[in-house]
């Protein structure tokens, strides 16, 4: 399993500040004025160009009426893991992998 890196997490933390920015129909003006942080820093944050320092990830955490750990959360699978080369792969494809496996597994003594 790959193991997740310093950069991975501040592309997540970009994509969630953005997608609740957006929930919220926010432009950068809205984040940056109840939050002090100018909107090319959020802009930054957003495009996982910079990290936040603690107390700008409470205060966009709290300008969104989220906690903190929303802005780390993802449905998206990394590169390299075994669900990252299923996704690749149509459901087509899946579901005859999991048929297989399944199979294989039964004949087998576990």
């Amino acid at each position: 399993m790959k193991k997740m890196t310093g950069f991975d997490i501040q592309k997540i933390f970009g994509k969630n500040v953005k997608s609740n920015r957006e929930r919220m129909n926010l432009t950068l003006e809205g984040p940056s004025e109840k939050t002090g942080v100018s909107k090319t820093c959020i802009y930054q944050y957003e495009k996982g160009k910079t990290f936040a320092k603690a107390e700008r990830i409470a205060a966009l955490a709290n300008s969104f009426q989220i906690p903190v750990s929303e802005l780390f959360k993802t449905d998206d699978v990394l590169p390299g893991t075994p669900e990252g080369f299923m996704h690749e792969f149509s459901e087509d494809v899946k579901e005859a992998v999991v048929k297989i496996t399944e199979e294989y597994l039964g004949k087998k003594k576990v």
